[in-house]
């Protein structure tokens, strides 16, 4: 079923992914953090703004954006309430045709990059 975003969400149409180090370490069974079963892979992506809700106007449909990789973590510590949400770790991630976040987690894609480059940023590319 498509998500459908809340008051303060966005749902992204998803147009690119990639794989990270952590994503290799779950496939391979060598990542033992307590990871839900099911669990819908992958952390990084980008794609464009298709519903916000009715709080998130800020963002226009069509916006390309790329996801942050903890949607709950802005600033300060990193706790455990912000460590629980992490994509495609402690919560589903971006391994899907859509997602519904919310909307303070969403980047907006630099110009000159194109989707899948912009796929590869929100983790790796601030990743030493």
């Amino acid at each position: 079923a498509e998500p459908a975003p809340g008051p303060r969400d966005v749902m992204i149409k998803l147009h690119a992914a990639s794989l990270n180090r952590r994503d290799l370490r779950i496939a391979l069974g060598k990542y033992s953090m307590g990871l839900k079963c099911p669990l819908v892979l992958l952390s990084d992506g980008a794609g464009k703004i298709v519903a916000t809700g009715a709080e998130a106007s800020q963002w226009r449909l069509g916006d390309r954006v790329a996801v942050h990789f903890f949607t709950g973590w802005v600033d300060g510590p990193l706790t455990p309430a912000k460590a629980a949400t992490a994509l495609g770790g402690a919560i589903d991630g971006v391994l899907a045709d859509a997602i519904v976040v919310p909307a303070q987690e969403v980047v907006r894609e630099p110009e000159h990059m194109t989707d899948v480059e912009a796929g590869t940023w929100p983790c790796d590319g601030v990743t030493e």
